[in-house]
């Protein structure tokens, strides 16, 4: 059950959430049994949201006509409660305040597709500083810096090196001079 779950949400959440997959690949997906569909249809109705298996919610499954403990909301249950459906693993998939994140409490929980996406967004932020770098002349990746002075070497200098605070800055205002290069070319594209 929670391979499934978790193979449907992910599947789920690109096409729905975050809309980075085709509604063709959605649809393959569902009828090639890749993902659960019944699971994937109530995920869309309101207080299904984070069902772990359509199994709980069917009263046939469960003595005097209920459904599993992990339908029921945390606030409803006793405050040291801790309940696991036996069959599915489920710790809570009720919907509304309170109720958990990770509805497993295991790798199989997490909603895998907010991870890619976030992971995404990290690469391309780190790729635009990267670019930004190399307008500037900064090194992108991660350097070295190594006094050119070794152990046995003393520096009697009484004086304090400036020169970084100075290349700082020059780095800062070219930084600033091609920002405002570019304000310029766009401002001339938009007229």
């Amino acid at each position: 059950h929670q391979i499934n779950w978790q193979r449907s949400r992910y599947v789920y959440d690109m096409y729905w959430r975050y809309g980075k997959i085709s509604r063709e690949v959605y649809d393959y997906c569902i009828r090639t049994k890749i993902v659960d569909g019944a699971l994937v249809a109530k995920w869309r109705k309101p207080g299904y949201d984070k069902l772990c298996s359509t199994y709980v919610i069917n009263p046939r499954n469960y003595n005097f006509g209920t459904v599993s403990i992990c339908r029921v909301p945390r606030r409803d249950l006793g405050e040291d409660a801790m309940i696991e459906c036996p069959t599915t693993g489920c710790r809570g998939c009720a919907s509304g305040p309170g109720s958990r994140r990770n509805i497993f409490g295991n790798k199989y929980g997490q909603f895998l597709a907010r991870i890619q996406i976030k992971r995404e967004d990290r690469a391309r932020q780190q790729e635009a500083q990267r670019q930004e770098d190399e307008v500037v002349g900064r090194p992108s990746g991660p350097t070295i810096w190594a006094d050119d002075a070794g152990p046995d070497d003393d520096d009697d200098d009484d004086e304090s090196d400036d020169d970084s605070d100075d290349d700082e800055l020059a780095l800062q205002l070219e930084l600033e001079k091609i920002k405002k290069e570019r304000e310029e070319e766009r401002s001339r594209a938009e007229a």
